[in-house]
């Protein structure tokens, strides 16, 4: 919200940086425009204090956004540390700033980033979970099967 005291404080340190041909501030995005937003950035920051899952970085890795972010609740589970993306130790700014600066330098890493990230995001859709359970189904069925024929 552009009222909002912080907004107005990062607003004016890109201006005092020479930054405002690089940095564009959206206000809200409405959801089905989301995938637009995610493919056109460079790397998906996600600095967080805490993540139950991190859905936010799924949708920029299914989008071919190299995530970097906070090693924090879910999000290791979900970022692959040097292939999908990083994971920065929570509180680390400077760690955070050299990632980035290497994925936006490094042409070939961001591109192998990149398609990483797109494998990762589908091997976590609905689809592929609801197979990964069937078989997994599958196969304790098979098991309990073939030990009560004994």
């Amino acid at each position: 919200e552009e009222s909002n005291e912080y907004y107005q404080f990062i607003k004016s340190l890109v201006l005092e940086m020479r930054l405002d041909d690089k940095v564009i501030f959206t206000g809200a995005v409405a959801h089905d425009t989301l995938a637009t937003y995610y493919s056109a950035a460079d790397v998906f920051v996600l600095p967080s204090h805490y993540e139950s899952l991190g859905f936010v970085a799924i949708e920029a890795m299914a989008c071919g956004t190299p995530v970097v972010a906070s090693r924090v609740g879910g999000i290791p589970s979900i970022v692959e540390h040097g292939s999908t993306g990083y994971l920065i130790p929570w509180r680390c700014p400077e760690a955070f700033a050299t990632q980035i600066e290497v994925l936006l330098k490094n042409k070939d890493l961001h591109s192998f980033m990149s398609k990483e990230a797109i494998k990762k995001a589908y091997s976590l859709s609905w689809n592929a979970s609801s197979k990964k359970a069937a078989n997994l189904y599958g196969e304790v069925i098979s098991g309990w099967t073939s030990t009560q024929a004994i």
